[in-house]
């Protein structure tokens, strides 16, 4: 599934629905290379449950457009296992870890890129009556 909220985020921020699908659906890559910002309790007080917060500077082929995924990991400690979720909760322009955009040389020197590419998928269907 995908959040209409986080979609809308990503639209706000420039990024297409394309765009923003074609991150979700690679979220679990964009994690393994994300850095951490933020991690908080539940805000309902519920102590079994923490909130972390990350974002990985991406790429989108073949437009080129540059962006910053952010991914929201919830982690719930049930019965004594930890169940853990990640989704995507928007794309961004600027990185929420530096006050100013990096040039091109730092970032590269500094932060992996990943690259994902937009795939259209055009399906026909044919009806044998």
């Amino acid at each position: 599934m995908i959040s209409n909220k986080a979609r809308e985020k990503s639209l706000r921020n420039g990024f297409s629905h394309q765009e923003h699908n074609t991150a979700a659906a690679n979220v679990a890559i964009l994690y393994e290379y994300s850095h951490l910002l933020l991690e908080r309790p539940d805000r309902k007080g519920n102590y079994d449950v923490t909130i972390r917060y990350y974002e990985t500077h991406i790429e989108f082929f073949p437009s080129g457009k540059q962006g910053y995924a952010q991914i929201m990991m919830k982690m719930s400690n049930i019965e004594g296992n930890t169940l853990y979720t990640i989704e995507l909760i928007g794309i961004k322009n600027k990185s929420d870890l530096i006050d100013e955009p990096l040039s091109e040389e730092a970032i590269r020197a500094s932060d992996p890129i990943i690259k994902l590419t937009i795939i259209t998928i055009k399906c026909q269907f044919m009806l044998n009556l």
